[in-house]
């Protein structure tokens, strides 16, 4: 697992706040201009939510959205977040509505681990 990389999110966590998937990338130090960069970060993302689901907190990766916005006309994780979810034996029948669950923004992130 990237440690850099969630411990980033973590802060971006504390912060309540929600970071683009690239300025993450870039700021983390993985490239982003070719499909295999971006699924390289990508799966690492989803390790990363893996570990928090094995720890019982929530997905760090619902933090990270699209800068463009969806068809809803907010920003949104992209469309591995929800398979991920799906996999890990999460209900999500409406994205939408998961994601805001997930995201909600008064919600206490508590990381000890």
């Amino acid at each position: 697992m990237n440690q850099a990389l969630r411990d980033d999110l973590i802060q971006v966590a504390k912060s309540k706040k929600s970071v683009y998937y690239e300025e993450l990338a870039l700021r983390n130090g993985y490239p982003y201009d070719t499909v295999d960069d971006r699924q390289k970060f990508s799966d690492d993302l989803g390790e990363i939510s893996e570990y928090e689901h094995e720890h019982k907190r929530p997905l760090l990766s619902v933090l990270v959205v699209h800068k463009n916005k969806d068809k809803h006309d907010f920003r949104i994780c992209g469309n591995g977040f929800f398979k991920l979810a799906r996999e890990l034996g999460y209900q999500v029948t409406d994205e939408v509505q998961f994601f805001f669950d997930e995201n909600n923004p008064g919600r206490d992130f508590v990381f000890n681990g």
